[in-house]
This record gives structure tokens, C-alpha cells and sequence, in this order.
């Protein structure tokens, strides 16, 4: 089928594709209506080493923090981390259930870590933010620098970043929904008025 042929057929069939979008449209209107708000909150910690000297040292220390990133984003959601919280938040729910609702990013060039929550109370996301936030601090202490002097070299997180309460809900996100519902009816409408074409072509004359 030639492009103009099949610009003309698109054009003839305007009014399905139309019903198709004003379908895909009102579908995610829905999604959105029946979806409970969801607000996220994100903390941020610096780590880095201390009590070092030299700057050969330093430099070996600051490319060790760095190695050991993942192992710390790890920590993050381990039940090391998320009980404390669970405790002393008064969560009522389960270590796993508190994970999936905690991201952690990292970067392959610093030695930030940033820490989201997610609740359906916006304040509550971000005390969760910050309390994992407090939690992997002395967390990493611990496992970095077990009975190690103040004055001895090992591992300090700081945070950086305290989470702010947002009050625009993180999903369903309204404009990426409806986009998404819009572009799916499109596709659907010009589906079908292809398939109906082509139908058409393969009807004896």
C-alpha cells in the first residue's frame, strides 16, 4: 500500500480513531480515578573516609568508599536496616513489605547514596527516607569500623539531604497516564483501520 493511499484510508476513517483515542483516554482517566495517591521522599548521604592523612591515602581510601557502593545500597533494605526502622517508627508492616517500598540510588562517579520511600501519607514517606537514611549510617559504622577508635581511619556517612515532605503525589502520574492511554487508542484506531483495509483488499471482487 503506498503512503498516500494509506494517508487517505487513515484520513477517511478519522471518527474510529477518534473513538479509539476518546477510549484510550477515558480507560486511563479511570486508572487514575481508582488509584490510591502515592507520595515519595528522598534523603541523601554522603560517605567518606576519615582520619586520613596522606594523600596517597586518601586516594586509596576514597577509591575503597567507592568499591563499596553496592554493598551499602544493599544494606539499605536489609533487615539489619529496615527493622530498626520498623521499631522505631512503629510501622505496621512486615521487612518486606517495607523494602518495596524504599529505592536506593547510587552513583558510579561520587559516593552519594539517595534513599526514596514511598507512602501513601506523604509525611510518613519522608520520616522513612530519613530514618533508613540514620539507620545505614550506623549500619555501615558498624560493619566499616567495628570497635575502631574515633581517631582511627574507617568509614563516616553523613546526610546530606534531608527528605522534604512533597505534596505532589509521585503516582499515578497524571500527565504520563493520560499521555499513555492516549497514544494506546492511536494505535489501537489505526490497528483497526489497517486490519479493516487489508480485510477489504482480500474480498473477491
Amino acid at each position: 500500500m503506498e503512503l498516500r493511499t494509506y494517508v487517505g484510508v487513515l484520513v477517511r476513517n478519522w471518527l474510529l480513531i477518534l473513538v479509539a483515542v476518546v477510549v484510550g483516554l477515558a480507560a486511563a482517566g479511570a486508572v487514575i480515578l481508582l488509584s490510591t495517591p502515592r507520595y515519595s521522599s528522598t534523603a541523601k548521604i554522603l560517605f567518606s573516609a576519615t582520619q586520613v592523612e596522606t594523600g596517597q591515602d586518601l586516594a586509596y581510601a576514597g577509591t575503597y568508599v567507592q568499591s563499596r557502593m553496592q554493598t551499602y545500597k544493599g544494606l539499605a533494605t536489609s533487615p539489619a536496616v529496615l527493622d530498626e526502622v520498623i521499631d522505631q517508627l512503629d510501622l505496621d508492616l512486615t521487612h518486606g513489605e517495607l523494602a518495596r517500598q524504599i529505592s536506593v540510588e547510587t552513583s558510579q562517579i561520587d559516593t552519594l547514596i539517595g534513599i526514596t520511600a514511598e507512602s501513601r501519607d506523604r509525611k510518613e514517606a519522608a520520616k522513612i527516607a530519613d530514618s533508613v537514611a540514620a539507620q545505614l549510617i550506623g549500619t555501615v559504622a558498624g560493619v566499616e569500623n567495628p570497635g575502631a577508635a574515633a581517631s582511627e581511619p574507617g568509614v563516616r556517612g553523613v546526610i546530606v539531604g534531608d527528605a522534604d515532605v512533597i505534596d505532589s503525589p509521585s503516582s499515578p502520574d497524571v500527565a504520563v497516564d493520560l499521555l499513555a492511554g492516549l497514544l494506546l487508542g492511536a494505535f489501537v484506531g489505526v490497528g483497526a483501520v489497517t486490519v479493516r483495509h487489508l480485510l477489504r483488499d482480500l474480498e473477491p471482487a
